[in-house]
């Protein structure tokens, strides 16, 4: 569950092509610190363009940007699972992205359902309901749409792209959460987790996409869910 889309499936990422956004800017709080860390703020980075459709469709490659969607997606289970043990007000599509998150297999013939029904807006509205504003929902939806494009579509990408972006967003945050004193211990799971074993725990736990149910949402129900009132 934790593998980029396209490397699961051993081919392109569907759909039109989507050209990222501009590389993060470090924040002035951040600046000193990237510049300690790292020297250099200023590098330039070229602006890419979408590769003009043609007969056929580019080769899939493993590339540097993969193993880096992979961190984000380890990012959103652990962030998603965090919880105070307290009861919250839940955001009603919490259940089924999980079901599909961690039913996912890697297979060819396997739909991707991580993303495939949720935008890059409603992606805090996952997270506890402590974490959906301030420092961590910035992170994590800046984080989706830097992941999101198929970078194979695109010319002119700097091969360490998505690791600088990354990197920029991280050091922005937790000088963000330093100065807020906004600190999250991982602990206690979230309040309606409490009875379900870690998916990534030991074989012999009881995996959570059982627990929550195998039948996934109907596309009818998916696209419902968008409509409800968000908490």
């Amino acid at each position: 569950m934790f593998i980029a889309r396209a490397v699961s499936s051993g081919r392109l990422l569907q759909g039109p092509g989507t050209l990222p956004p501009d590389l993060p800017k470090v924040s002035d709080k951040a600046a000193s610190l990237y510049k300690a860390a790292y020297k250099d703020i200023n590098v330039e980075y070229p602006k890419p363009t979408l590769v003009p459709p043609g007969p056929e469709t580019p080769p899939f490659c493993h590339r540097e940007y993969h193993d880096m969607e992979s961190v984000f997606w380890l990012l959103v289970y652990r962030l998603i699972m965090w919880g105070d043990g307290k009861d919250e007000l839940e955001y009603d599509g919490v259940h089924p992205y999980l079901r599909d998150f961690l039913s996912h297999e890697i297979s060819s013939m396997c739909h991707d359902q991580r993303g495939a029904w949720i935008d890059q807006a409603e992606f805090p509205n996952l997270l506890h309901s402590r974490l959906r504003k301030g420092p961590i929902a910035t992170l994590i939806t800046e984080m989706f749409g830097i992941v999101w494009p198929e970078y194979a579509l695109c010319e002119g990408v700097s091969i360490d792209f998505v690791h600088e972006a990354f990197r920029r967003l991280l050091i922005n945050a937790i000088v963000e959460m330093d100065a807020t004193g906004e600190h999250y211990a991982f602990g206690e799971p979230r309040g309606f987790l409490k009875n379900y074993s870690d998916p990534v725990a030991p074989a012999t736990s009881t995996h959570l996409s059982t627990q929550l149910g195998n039948k996934r949402p109907s596309d009818d129900s998916r696209h419902s869910s968008r409509k409800r009132t968000r908490h």
